[in-house]
């Protein structure tokens, strides 16, 4: 290959300009064709899901041993009681006390009970449509554990 068949084409900033300010129509067209299709789907495809959260703290409160002692049993305790929250028993106590009509596969599958990292503290939330009954679901489960 010799230099003379290498071709280069260039384009400068003010060419590019000239080309985007041509087709303005075309990028108008499509920007707001796309706004339009996301605020459909946003709103009126979507349906809103609510999460209600609320947070356990696990002490120990043991007289014979330190605070610190009690601070790092309460720690250990956390993963223990995060398995009993998604336990059937536990399950079954909420969907029985509140009259759900949800299986226990499916409460499990909007539940979401995690650990904080090193400390005592256990997240539980419930994801659903209705604000109200996610809400008494996540205190009711509370109350059972």
């Amino acid at each position: 290959m010799n230099m003379e068949d290498l071709t280069t084409h260039e384009i400068d900033l003010g060419t590019l300009f000239k080309m985007l300010f041509n087709k303005w129509y075309i990028i108008l067209i499509s920007t707001v064709l796309a706004f339009s299709l996301a605020f459909i789907y946003a709103y009126i495809i979507l349906e809103e899901q609510y999460t209600a959260q609320t947070s356990m703290i696990i002490l120990v409160d043991n007289d014979v041993q330190s605070d610190e002692q009690n601070f790092n049993f309460s720690q250990k305790l956390t993963k223990t009681y995060t398995e009993l929250a998604k336990s059937d028993l536990v399950i079954d106590e909420v969907i029985a006390s509140l009259s759900l009509d949800l299986s226990r596969n499916q409460l499990k599958e909007i539940m979401k009970i995690t650990g904080v990292q090193d400390t005592p503290v256990i997240k539980l939330s419930i994801e659903l449509s209705d604000a109200s009954l996610a809400m008494r679901i996540a205190n009711r489960t509370v109350e059972v554990m």
